[in-house]
């Protein structure tokens, strides 16, 4: 909470005081806010305090910490369960920034060390800042199985945790010099068998993978061509000859060393694998498996899937 949010937000923050949501506090207005609603309905509201030790995104200075500490502290109506931070650079391991603010974070909170909870971590923090563990962590991307340096490690054997298909639902072949798409950005150049996938950039599959990306088809890769479109993609088949209308399709691939792994999908878009997984949309049917159970049987063959082989 930057802010108490007054007005239209106040009705929700009555309600997470009630519920005994722990709230994590910016600065003094915050504190301030918060702690005169708490007041107004007889209820003690749980809160943390967020520290900007270097991320200069959410949070009170460093050289502000000390004061809204205490200034939470003499509000009867708030009861501090906790201090934390955010690491800016965890993942780059040669910066040594992340341990600059481990080192600032723990100078200002050591002395509340045993009394309540103190986390800084992410999923880099967690896994490559020696130290940074304090009593709890905040795993993000690792919670997907993706390693937070964006690369795959033998050292940190991550599983990704998502896979996205589709099936084949067209074949066709074209001679040679004819282009593929909108705008023809892409021309065969001899007689070549073109699959149609029915994903386009509606559904996530970004535009930025055209004539760029890489689809799996019976455990081969198959080059994206042409422009990806709204809710279609093509893709082409030459090196894999036996493919037929049916097959299923590997969009994003649960292998990190696929060609159609998130780290490629990512680096092709230049951006991160996070984004990728929230750009997925809404249209794509979402599949919860233990990865214990037996495999899915195969549904309807204009479902499109997020699961795990296993």
């Amino acid at each position: 909470i930057e802010n108490g949010f007054l007005g239209g937000q106040r009705t929700k923050l009555e309600l997470a005081i009630r519920s005994g949501w722990i709230l994590t506090l910016c600065g003094k207005s915050a504190a301030d806010d918060v702690a005169r609603i708490a007041s107004s309905i007889n209820k003690r509201a749980v809160v943390q305090v967020m520290i900007d030790t270097g991320l200069a995104r959410s949070g009170v200075g460093v050289c502000r910490a000390a004061d809204l500490l205490d200034k939470v502290a003499g509000w009867p109506s708030l009861r501090l369960a906790g201090v934390c931070t955010h690491f800016a650079t965890a993942e780059d391991t040669a910066d040594g920034f992340a341990a600059e603010q481990l080192r600032r974070f723990n100078e200002l909170t050591g002395p509340l060390a045993g009394k309540m909870l103190r986390h800084a971590s992410n999923s880099a923090g967690a896994l490559l800042v020696p130290g940074a563990a304090l009593d709890m962590v905040r795993p993000g991307i690792g919670l997907y199985g993706i390693d937070p340096t964006l690369n795959p490690s033998l050292e940190r054997p991550l599983k990704p945790v998502m896979k996205w298909t589709a099936p084949l639902v067209g074949i066709r072949e074209i001679p040679p010099y004819t282009g593929v798409g909108y705008g023809h950005t892409w021309r065969a150049d001899r007689t070549t068998r073109i699959g149609l996938v029915p994903v386009g950039y509606a559904d996530g599959y970004l535009r930025a993978f055209s004539n760029r990306g890489v689809m799996m088809v019976n455990g081969h890769p198959c080059p994206v061509v042409g422009r990806v479109s709204m809710d279609q993609t093509t893709i082409d088949l030459r090196g894999v000859p036996s493919a037929t209308i049916g097959d299923e399709v590997t969009i994003l691939d649960n292998d990190p060393l696929s060609e159609a792994s998130a780290y490629n999908l990512a680096k092709w878009a230049d951006t991160i694998p996070y984004e990728i997984f929230c750009r997925i949309g809404s249209r794509v049917k979402r599949v919860g498996v233990d990865p214990t159970d037996p495999p899915l049987a195969r549904e309807d063959h204009d479902q499109r899937w997020l699961t795990n082989p296993e």
